[in-house]
């Protein structure tokens, strides 16, 4: 969903990325990218979830920078698509595990979460694999699921549940996302035959 409104809005890339996309390497963006999320994973074991919620931001933000990098000056290469995506996923997981620990959360929708994450990830990338090309259906995209952590996490001073809320949000939309992209690269692999 926030895919659709970046290409719909394209002076959101004009001003927020562009400017910023030096001619660097973008797995150096990508590892930024993951120590940011290690930093926010850490912000959210020893409960400063505010300041946690901005690192998780940086990490969404750097994630897009190294992408847009690698087009404006020509870097991509199938090591910086898999480096990404493999980062990508333990930033995921390390951003998320650290909530287990929160006051609050039922450890249980932590793990839900994860898995629910990860299947729907991994429903993309194989997709990717098997159709060449990946599968970015569904509500729980990357973007959304780091925009949420980010609100929730943002809104802990307010609402102490917050949390728990944006987690089962997550899960849910993770859960309709792996039906979609099952569905979706099932079909397509099922009219190949």
């Amino acid at each position: 969903m926030l895919k659709k409104i970046y290409e719909k809005y394209p002076f959101l890339k004009k001003y927020l990325l562009t400017p910023f996309a030096f001619n660097t390497n973008p797995n150096t963006i990508s590892l930024l990218a993951l120590i940011s999320a290690f930093v926010a994973g850490g912000l959210f074991y020893t409960r400063h979830y505010v300041l946690g919620a901005l690192f998780v931001l940086l990490n969404g933000y750097l994630d897009l920078l190294d992408g847009e990098i690698a087009k404006k000056h020509n870097r991509t290469r199938p090591l910086g698509d898999f480096l990404d995506h493999f980062f990508d996923r333990v930033s995921d997981v390390v951003i998320l595990l650290p909530l287990y620990f929160a006051p609050h959360v039922d450890n249980f929708i932590v793990f839900i979460a994860i898995i629910l994450m990860l299947l729907a990830s991994y429903l993309g990338v194989e997709s990717q694999a098997l159709l060449k090309k990946r599968n970015y259906s569904g509500l729980g995209g990357r973007a959304e699921r780091m925009t949420i952590i980010f609100l929730t996490c943002m809104l802990v001073p307010l609402y102490d549940q917050s949390i728990v809320v944006g987690l089962y949000l997550i899960s849910f939309l993770c859960l309709f996302t792996v039906i979609e992209r099952f569905r979706d690269t099932y079909t397509a692999l099922n009219k190949k035959e």
